[in-house]
């Protein structure tokens, strides 16, 4: 699926769906000029993936201007590949989920690269880099594992809060 965002306003949500092999390319037509919007009805990512099963998905943002590049709350399943870059505040927010990510890779958020909430994750490989806060943020009695990460030029490279567990099996 392309999806190409031409107004400011643009949000996409995708609820109770099942997404098998789906490919989502997010692109960015607007002026960027946009601040955070405060009247989001608690979305706030510019795709949000709510209730919805997860198999094999691919996930492609550049550019985007919400407050989550890509939000995904209370799914499950798994993620094939994840590509963000240039997100105007955190690329990637996980929450109320289970999911597991073989390739993530954010390059360059104001904000959290991942901000990972109240589920249980597994990132195989993770390569983040210039987040402008966390590298990973993980939070509210979280369970992640994460294989393989390299962070880079980030203000903190792995946060782990409010009662979370977080494994790495290895890091460079």
């Amino acid at each position: 699926f392309m999806i190409e965002f031409t107004k400011n306003s643009g949000k996409i949500v995708i609820f109770n769906s099942i997404l098998d092999s789906w490919k989502i390319f997010m692109t960015n037509k607007t002026d960027l000029k946009r601040k955070i919007d405060t009247n989001t009805k608690r979305l706030t990512g510019c795709l949000s993936v709510i209730d919805s099963q997860l198999k094999d998905i691919e996930i492609y943002a550049d550019n985007f201007f919400c407050e989550d590049s890509v939000n995904i709350i209370r799914s499950n399943g798994s993620i094939k590949k994840i590509d963000i870059s240039n997100a105007f505040s955190d690329a990637l927010d996980l929450d109320f989920s289970n999911v597991s990510i073989l390739n993530l890779n954010i390059l360059n958020a104001k904000n959290d690269c991942a901000d990972l909430s109240f589920g249980n994750y597994n990132l195989i490989s993770a390569v983040v880099q210039d987040c402008g806060d966390k590298s990973i943020s993980v939070g509210e009695k979280s369970t992640v594992i994460i294989d393989e990460i390299k962070s880079e030029n980030s203000n903190i490279g792995l946060a782990s809060k409010d009662s979370s567990n977080v494994l790495v099996k290895k890091s460079f």
